[in-house]
C-alpha cells in the first residue's frame, strides 16, 4: 500500500501541474476540478486496497505445514518398483 499511496501523490501533483497543458483535451471537467482530484485516488486507493486484502485473506487461509507435511510425504513414498526414491 506503500508504493500505492506514493503512485497516488505523485500522480496528484504531476496532474495539478500538467492540467494547463491538457485543458483543450478536458471535456465537461475543469482542468482543476476538486471532485476529480479527490474522487479518482479516492477510487484507486479503494481498487487497490480491495487487492491487497483479498490476496492476504486467500494466503492466510492456506495452511503452510499441512502442504510442507504433504510434499515430505510424497517424498518418502516408494515408486512402483517398492523403492523409495533418493
Amino acid at each position: 500500500m506503500t508504493l500505492v499511496g506514493a503512485g497516488i501523490v505523485v500522480g496528484i501533483v504531476a496532474a495539478f501541474f500538467l492540467a494547463t497543458f491538457l485543458a483543450a483535451a478536458l471535456y465537461g471537467v475543469q482542468p482543476r476540478d476538486v471532485l476529480v482530484f479527490v474522487g479518482v485516488p479516492t477510487v484507486l486507493a479503494a481498487t487497490a486496497f480491495a487487492a491487497v486484502w483479498i490476496a492476504a485473506r486467500r494466503a492466510s487461509r492456506h495452511r503452510s505445514a499441512r502442504g510442507a507435511a504433504a510434499h515430505e510425504y510424497a517424498k518418502r513414498r516408494p515408486n512402483a518398483d517398492g523403492d523409495a526414491d533418493p
